[in-house]
């Protein structure tokens, strides 16, 4: 059996206080630890030896969270493993560093849900129950059934998260429940529904933790809107201005205007204020009708700092390309690719649909310059063939690339970093491994192979905070 490990990165410690470089590489692990690695041009500095990939340095950041976003601008954003949104305040400290506690470091918090599927079959005499045939998935799993999960062998990532409650019964499920949180299936796997039908032979539930890491870092809460994606613009504007765009929990598209180095919460009319009461505090008595208070609710949470941009279909993934475009994966697994972003409309005008590679279902998306790579829900990275940004921005094709990809980021000179979910590394596999793709030509723009750094525990890489080429 392949050993999975956590591994600790190489520290640069002549460097630990000060903020990030403006061309800083970002990183989160699945422990929700941050990490950056800066040097000379950062990214550009491994072009010349990639060698040194494996001896990448990395400085952790205080704070808690599941991934970053940043730009040539020097501005990041992230998103915690609860969806909160933070942006970067330009300090350092906090966390395991609170000797080096600056103005700019706040407290902060994350909670995170942990999962484990209860499953069982029916017996003819005795109903459904947990004795279950050879040939299927355990009695508990994890959501693929592949892995033997239990609750009690569940345990939180690290030593700073601490369990906030007891395990139970999911009601929320994705697909719908009965009244005690089953789904119903004709077998493993298949097609789960919440009303057991007459030749449903098998069942599930999802059972859940929470648990919670009470930390500080250099971070600022944004507000209650919820996210699951956010973008940040790689050219910036005249105005010194740079576009993020995100996706809320809800799958709608968001945007927000004015954000810089100076005023990295971009343009707000009000600060986000905590309602306690919400009916109480908007002046509105509970009625049957109580569309326009949700809506001036979404208005306070969001602060007047999100607009919203209309989509056919919810979003899950968005990535904001050189030259104006916005790029987006719907739930369904459809690709859009926004047209008409300009200094005078900044939410663009229309989507253009495109269509996703065979039988696949996309998951998460990056665009560069002329390069628009994506990831699917079994791991497989594409890229988009023929991307012109000025004369042919939708590109022709998708083109294959290989498989074992959580996560894929392209920065604005369309090099391409990935974390693969398992490589081997020196006879041991990893989970979760930082690396670089490799034999990129002129005439093989997919490249050939990945050259890989220090593996284990890595859980998201930004490299778009590289500087933009000139024009």
């Amino acid at each position: 059996m392949s050993r999975m490990h956590y591994i600790v990165p190489h520290w640069q410690v002549q460097n630990l206080s000060g903020p990030a470089s403006p061309d800083a590489l970002w990183s989160t692990t699945t422990r929700g630890d941050i990490f950056i690695h800066e040097s000379q041009a950062a990214a550009n500095s491994l072009q010349s030896d990639r060698k040194k990939l494996v001896d990448m340095r990395w400085r952790q950041m205080g704070g808690s969270l599941l991934k970053v976003e940043c730009c040539p601008a020097g501005i990041a954003w992230g998103i915690g493993w609860d969806y909160g949104a933070w942006v970067y305040s330009g300090g350092f400290g906090g966390g395991p560093w609170e000797s080096l506690y600056s103005e700019k470091t706040k407290p902060q918090s994350d909670t995170r849900c942990f999962y484990v599927y209860e499953n069982q079959r029916w017996n003819p005499v005795t109903g459904y129950n947990s004795t279950l045939l050879p040939t299927d998935r355990p009695q508990w799993s994890d959501y693929s059934g592949r892995i033997a999960v239990s609750k009690s062998s569940m345990k939180p990532p690290s030593g700073k998260w601490q369990w906030t409650g007891e395990w139970q019964i999911d009601f929320t499920t994705p697909g719908g429940v009965d009244g005690n949180g089953w789904q119903y299936a004709l077998d493993f796997p298949s097609s789960y529904h919440p009303t057991k039908g007459f030749t449903d032979y098998v069942r599930r539930r999802r059972w859940f933790r929470k648990c919670k890491n009470s930390t500080t870092g250099p971070w600022l809460y944004v507000g209650s809107t919820r996210l699951v994606d956010i973008t940040l613009q790689l050219d910036p504007q005249p105005e010194g201005f740079v576009g993020v765009w995100a996706v809320a929990a809800n799958g709608d598209i968001l945007m927000r205007e004015e954000v810089s180095p100076e005023q990295p919460l971009g343009k707000t009319d009000a600060p986000v204020k905590a309602i306690e009461h919400p009916l109480n505090e908007l002046g509105m008595r509970s009625t049957p009708t109580t569309k326009h208070f949700w809506q001036r609710l979404r208005h306070l949470e969001q602060g007047n700092g999100w607009k919203h941009v209309p989509c056919d279909e919810p979003v899950v993934s968005i990535s904001f390309g050189r030259y104006g475009k916005v790029w987006a994966v719907a739930k369904n697994g459809s690709v859009y690719l926004r047209h008409g972003i300009t200094q005078s409309c900044p939410e663009g005008e229309l989507w253009l649909h495109l269509e996703c590679p065979s039988e696949t279902k996309l998951v998460q998306i990056s665009a560069g310059s002329s390069e628009v790579w994506v990831v699917d829900e079994a791991h497989r990275l594409y890229r988009r063939k023929d991307v012109m940004p000025t004369m042919f921005p939708e590109g022709v094709s998708w083109e294959y690339v290989c498989d074992n990809i959580r996560q894929v980021s392209v920065d604005a000179k369309d090099e391409i970093w990935a974390i693969a979910e398992k490589a081997n590394l020196a006879g041991s596999t990893y989970n979760g491994v930082v690396c670089q793709r490799s034999g990129r030509t002129t005439t093989s723009l997919a490249g050939s192979g990945w050259d890989y750094g220090i593996g284990g525990g890595w859980q998201y890489i930004c490299v778009r905070g590289a500087p933009v080429k000139s024009t």
